[in-house]
């Protein structure tokens, strides 16, 4: 832990907030790097982000700075481009009253530093520090609560649940990225408000599990929501239980450890981890992936999420079928060219060291796909449908199953030349 300066912000993001900062100076305000990016110096990592906060009104801030966007004239927070960066600046304020468990009820804009840290969530993201003086204010004490290895709220924890539960979630994300406990007090106040979070909105939920699932702890931070028993509240139709979360757990610290996937970034592939079928008992999951479509996550990302699930299901199916006979090679080729394959074969080895199975099998599996060359994946097509037009066969649907038909032979080996295929097609147009 140490004390944070502004020194060591990237030289982009110290640009950025000191013309912010002389700006308002320039008009006899203090502006303060907020939240985060204090947060985040003072454990000893670089902020990606950069918000500020003042004195200053929206309707000054919009005066004072020509490239300004405002996001939000009743909680005071307007973007100003500085060079190369966006920076979110807020005006001082108090707030009153959450009755949609998400914005105040009432907001009063005020001068003072104090006034706006008393709002806040935690005190680790209640630090202030000045870009120009380097100046640490830190009314809440969460530079002390850092170096103790505390995370604790700001004021009664109970009250800031209730404001907004959505600051149940982040409690198990900030413990986890940081390596945090959390205080007895803030830990008390969050199991007896854990009904805060039937309140939160869906898309609010995602964008903070997805930002567990992007850290490297993630399984600590589902760890804490499972202790919390908050997952039933934040996922609607969650009904896996304690020991059946806890695997999923498991499942993520294995994923973490693997060295398969960049599973720093692949939230995809967490999110089917974590919402993908249970491989030690049933290979169903239309209802977990439900689950996650009530998220509203996007397309893409649930279209991912499904194609991961769907291949780690079928090599399942096919690696118990082999128990029996072995799948054709054309079977094993069609699972294997998988887009998705390295992440499904990632996930499926990550449940064998889960639920203690052998990866034998997967590993088989992993060494074949090594094996083949790409011209053996995706070999050129022996005849294409404006082929078998002109050898006679009839326009419709029938083309393209005899296409699907020829190429699974040519993966067999069964045909491996234009001439044995047209001969394949001749039987086809007689039969």
């Amino acid at each position: 832990m140490e004390i944070p300066h502004v020194n060591s912000l990237s030289s982009e993001a110290l640009a950025a907030a000191r013309s912010v900062a002389e700006k308002l100076g320039n008009h006899g305000v203090r502006g303060w790097i907020v939240g985060g990016a204090v947060r985040d110096l003072a454990v000893g990592r670089s902020p990606k982000d950069i918000d500020m906060a003042s004195a200053a009104t929206p309707d000054q801030i919009e005066a004072w700075f020509e490239v300004s966007h405002l996001v939000g004239r009743a909680f005071g927070t307007v973007v100003i481009r500085a060079g190369a960066l966006d920076i979110q600046l807020t005006t001082f304020r108090e707030e009153r009253g959450y009755s949609d468990q998400r914005r105040p009820d009432e907001v009063e804009f005020g001068t003072s530093l104090e006034e706006d840290a008393r709002r806040r969530d935690f005190t680790c993201n209640a630090m202030y520090l000045d870009p120009l003086t380097d100046e640490l204010f830190d009314p809440e004490g969460g530079l002390q609560d850092l170096e103790a290895g505390l995370l604790r709220c700001v004021g009664d924890p109970a009250e800031r649940f209730r404001e907004d539960g959505l600051r149940l979630l982040r409690l198990a994300r900030l413990a986890a990225r940081f390596g945090l406990e959390v205080e007895p007090r803030t830990l008390e106040a969050a199991l007896q408000n854990a009904r805060a979070l039937e309140g939160v909105s869906a898309e609010r939920v995602l964008a903070e599990l997805v930002g567990m699932l992007a850290m490297p702890d993630a399984a600590g931070a589902v760890g804490l929501l499972i202790d919390l028993e908050l997952l039933p509240l934040a996922l609607p139709g969650w009904s896996l239980g304690t020991e059946g979360s806890r695997v999923r757990t498991q499942v993520l610290g294995e994923l973490a450890g693997s060295g398969d996937v960049d599973v720093d970034v692949d939230v995809d592939l967490r999110l089917a981890a974590l919402f993908g079928p249970d491989l030690s008992s049933s290979p169903d999951f239309e209802d977990q992936l439900s689950i996650l479509a009530k998220l509203k996550p996007s397309k893409k990302t649930l279209q991912r999420v499904t194609s991961i699930v769907q291949v780690l299901v079928r090599t399942e199916a096919l690696l118990k079928f082999s128990k029996d006979q072995s799948a054709s090679r054309a079977e094993r080729i069609r699972l294997l060219r998988e887009p998705v394959w390295p992440e499904a074969q990632a996930l499926g080895r990550a449940w064998c060291g889960a639920i203690g199975s052998s990866t034998a099998n997967w590993d088989r599996l992993v060494e074949a796909r090594s094996r083949f060359s790409p011209e053996e994946l995706w070999p050129e097509p022996l005849l294409r449908a404006k082929d078998m037009l002109a050898a006679g066969a009839p326009a419709g649907p029938r083309i393209g199953e005899w296409i699907a038909e020829l190429e699974d032979a040519q993966l067999n080996l069964e045909v491996v030349d234009p001439e044995a295929a047209h001969e394949w097609l001749s039987q086809k147009l007689n039969d």
